[in-house]
């Protein structure tokens, strides 16, 4: 994402413009470099968030809403002190560098106006917000720099604050053209990025591109130099200028992946319009921390998962090798009633025996213990007979039990496929800790629980179609939500979501329900699903009682081609 000058820029124009004399009526910190501001502007409440995350820092409007630690930090009690309730003045780039500067007016102890100045500083791993006062001097950083001589500068409560320097050429300084053309050969996307301060590599590249120019280029003329220095000033203007046209780009799944303040023609990706930069990067950032908090939930599934799959593996294995190994039975049983039948001509001492099977109408030879006597061989085969009879009852039922196993939790790895939000991972979470797959993490949290499991909601025509997108919510929907006549609707011999639909009959809407069925499923990438559909009064609970686990029976199949549907989603309810 090109989070250079130009983007920031643009922001901040937008933000301006958006929270000029706007007033601020709340703030939080919900992430330990992550603070949001609710700021009363234009008849409208605005949340504005500001990461100072190294990794992706940011600024833009938001409608998330973030859970709030239970003890604010010390920083947020700091911007709470001094900017509750001031207003903010104007909104600009600073320093011709990833620089944000808010001046916010605002009552002190005393009631007296005072002027602040919040600077976001948006550079990489340099990330931070720092408070100032009218006299420039920090009151508070989000992050504290300590006098060092290895640092530029020192970021402490009381110092003087100081813009960080700059080595390279600004992009609003009439110098940057003389700078083109002291290019003398080279990589000069390259050359762009190291002598013009704040560009991105790929804004260098889509600017060469729109000037007719190539990084291969070995040297820039004047005319050259004045068309690549007229591109970057008109990128500057931001919304301003001809060159803004805010849009994102989207990964394979259709996430949201990289914003830019204009279509980067040079790499031929295609690119969504937005109606700001701001909602470019709100886009493309909400995408990237969904995507984080998924990964990082389904950590902690994904470990109890594979932990299940193999113990029950394992036993699944241990219990056939059991029930090869008592496949003698039988023979047992017949060797003791053999040698029961044949008492009278054996000894003791005997090795084995010479006998008539009447079951095959054959003579078999019987090994014997020369230790013991012939009765006493007859019960030592009885014995090890019924011991391996029961071995086998147990290995039956064993096998069974695991097979059981393997399959749920498989329902469970496919709804974890298929979950979206990072809700979806509570409930699967709660699931597993119910059934005791997962340990339950420290105290138990009420927001937690409170998390209602309710079925994503599509209307059709007058009829309504309900998915559940895991066991829980499955469960839920087909034996507590269903009603008398609703269909229900389940992805053939595979695992996936339990869909219902009510309010209609009609072939068009079972296909529609069955559609849905089938994208919410293990058979999402396929081209073509067959989808079971019947009567709710038809489905029963699984003998195992797990969660999401059922039968049915007098049920029809539909051949479709797996689809969303997101057009007649509706907002979730709790189904009622």
């Amino acid at each position: 994402m090109p989070n250079d000058v130009l983007t920031l820029n643009a922001q901040a124009l937008e933000l301006h413009a958006t929270l000029q004399r706007g007033r601020i009526d709340r703030i939080t910190q919900p992430e330990k470099d992550e603070v949001f501001f609710t700021v009363r502007a234009g008849g409208r409440n605005h949340v504005l968030v500001i990461s100072a995350n190294p990794n992706a820092p940011r600024i833009h409007l938001t409608r998330t809403k973030k859970d709030n630690p239970y003890a604010a930090p010390a920083f947020l009690m700091h911007l709470r002190r001094h900017l509750l309730g001031g207003t903010v003045e104007h909104v600009r780039l600073v320093g011709d560098d990833r620089i944000i500067e808010f001046a916010i007016s605002a009552r002190n102890d005393l009631s007296d106006t005072v002027s602040y100045r919040l600077y976001v500083e948006l550079m990489g791993r340099y990330s931070n917000l720092i408070l100032t006062d009218s006299t420039g001097h920090i009151t508070d950083a989000l992050r504290h720099i300590a006098p060092d001589p290895n640092q530029l500068r020192a970021v402490l409560p009381k110092l003087r604050y100081q813009l960080p320097p700059q080595r390279k050429i600004p992009l609003t300084s009439s110098g940057k053209t003389r700078a083109l053309l002291d290019f003398t050969g080279g990589d000069l996307a390259k050359y762009i990025v190291s002598t013009l301060g704040g560009l991105a590599t790929s804004t260098a590249f889509e600017l060469l591109f729109r000037a007719g120019l190539s990084e291969r280029t070995t040297s820039l003329n004047e005319e050259e130099a004045e068309r690549l220095s007229a591109l970057i000033d008109e990128a500057y203007l931001g919304p301003n200028g001809s060159l803004f046209a805010p849009c994102h780009s989207v990964s394979a799944t259709g996430a949201p992946e990289d914003y830019f303040l204009f279509p980067y023609t040079y790499s031929g990706r295609p690119t969504q319009p937005t109606d700001s930069i701001g909602e470019a990067v709100r886009l493309c950032a909400e995408a990237k921390d969904r995507a984080t908090s998924l990964s990082a939930g389904a950590k902690l599934i994904t470990t109890a998962l594979k932990a299940a799959v193999k113990k029950h593996t394992r036993g699944l294995a241990a219990a056939e090798q059991k029930l090869l190994e008592c496949a003698e039975a039988d023979t047992l049983k017949l060797y003791g009633e053999l040698i029961t039948a044949n008492l009278y001509r054996l000894t003791k001492g005997m090795t084995s025996a010479t006998l008539y099977d009447y079951y095959e109408d054959c003579d078999r030879t019987v090994p014997l213990d020369v230790r013991l006597s012939p009765a006493e061989n007859a019960q030592a085969y009885y014995k090890r007979y019924a011991k391996q009879k029961r071995t086998v009852a147990i290995s039956k039922e064993q096998i069974l039990t695991h097979r059981a196993e393997l399959e749920y939790l498989a329902s469970v790895s496919a709804a974890l496929s298929l979950a979206t939000e990072p809700k979806d991972l509570l409930a699967i979470e709660q699931e597993l800790s119910e059934g005791g797959y997962l340990k339950k993490q420290g105290k138990s949290d009420k927001k937690r629980q409170e998390s209602p499991l309710a079925p994503l909601q599509f209307a059709y025509k007058s009829a309504i179609i309900f998915c559940g997108r895991n066991n829980l919510q499955n469960d839920n929907l087909t034996f507590r939500l269903s009603r008398e006549g609703d269909i229900w609707c389940h992805v053939h011999d595979a695992h996936g979501a339990h869909v219902l639909l009510r309010g209609s009959d009609s072939p068009d809407a079972i296909r529609t329900a069955c559609e849905i069925a089938a994208y919410y499923s293990n058979l999402k990438q396929s081209g073509k699903a067959l989808v079971d559909y019947c009567s709710v009064r038809h489905v029963h609970r699984h003998p195992s009682r797990k969660p999401g686990m059922v039968t049915y029976t007098h049920y029809n199949g539909a051949d479709v081609t797996p689809m969303a549907h997101t057009e007649l989603q509706k907002e979730e309810t709790n189904g009622n």
